[in-house]
């Protein structure tokens, strides 16, 4: 398998490692240019990727399920095709009734991960932080941008 990459780090190396050692899958990391990596990746044309993150623009599920998993979102490099995915998450695009909204992305979601679209190769920490005794009115985000504003530090 190749797993193509814009940058090689050393955390992929770890992983390549690991699949050899556990699940005999001999990896093949190919570095390619920024441009040639997203022109490949655009055209749904690896098997394998590392280096690309997504982080939701706004709290809502759609910002994931649709965008990352309906068969014809240009997100969805992967090319993941799944019709009833597909129609739950066109139904949710227009519901109004919020709690009938984020059911529809729930059961869209359960089959996404029923199918094992994605195997993420490392989860991020952004969502974690150590945070000193005086620093007052930190608070995590849904979206793990932080918001600052209403920090302080008191002695």
């Amino acid at each position: 398998m190749v797993l193509r990459v814009a940058d090689r780090s050393w955390d992929l190396e770890v992983v390549a490692d690991m699949w050899q050692k556990v699940l005999d899958v001999n990896i093949e990391i190919e570095q390619v240019e920024w441009a040639t990596y997203l022109q490949d990746l655009n055209r749904r044309r690896l098997q394998a990727w590392g280096g690309l993150g997504w982080a939701a623009d706004y709290p809502d599920p759609q910002d994931f399920i649709d965008i990352l998993f309906h068969s014809e979102s240009p997100g969805n490099h992967g090319a993941y095709v799944n019709e009833d995915v597909n129609i739950l998450t066109e139904k949710a695009r227009i519901e109004q009734d919020i709690g009938q909204r984020v059911s529809l992305y729930n059961r869209a979601e359960q089959i996404i991960l029923d199918d094992a679209a994605w195997l993420p190769l490392w989860f991020d920490t952004e969502g974690l932080a150590l945070v000193k005794s005086y620093i007052k009115g930190y608070k995590f985000t849904p979206i793990i941008v932080p918001k600052l504003k209403n920090v302080w530090v008191d002695n």
